[in-house]
């Protein structure tokens, strides 16, 4: 069950044998460091204060991928929940489905916990494991 993806070419995504999952996501539209970069069309983006300073998609896509923070996403691939049709439920961070602003830093203590985590784990205890790390992360 181990994969990884890109996704929406702005991000990727992380499925471990146990089948926690995690989305990290630092493009366009996403709450990272990246998320307000407008976007115009499919070819020119604009970019800075001016509409008149326009760069090419590539050249935008070269300056965005990197972030100091990114949005993140958390679910685990063998939890089917009937309410959902047998969908799987995300795990709910701070109010949320996701967690922005996350710190690159607290990206690898989490995905080190998913790595080991129970596959049986009840998302609610999933959540405050991952929220304490995000609170510890942040107040740096």
């Amino acid at each position: 069950m181990q994969h990884i993806s890109i996704t929406q070419g702005k991000g990727t995504k992380l499925t471990f044998s146990n089948g926690w999952t995690i989305s990290i996501q630092f493009g366009w539209g996403n709450y990272c460091t990246n998320r307000d970069m407008p976007v115009d069309d499919d070819r020119y983006i604009k970019f800075g204060a001016q509409e008149e300073h326009y760069i090419s998609t590539r050249d935008y896509l070269v300056a965005a991928t990197g972030s100091s923070a990114v949005e993140i996403a958390v679910w685990n691939e063998r939890t089917k929940s009937p309410e959902y049709g047998g969908c799987t439920t995300w795990v709910q961070m701070e109010n949320d489905a996701v967690a922005g602003w996350v710190p690159v830093d607290a990206i690898g203590i989490i995905i080190g916990m998913l790595v080991t985590m129970d596959s049986d784990l009840p998302n609610d205890e999933v959540s405050k494991r991952i929220c304490k790390v995000l609170e510890e992360y942040r107040e740096e």
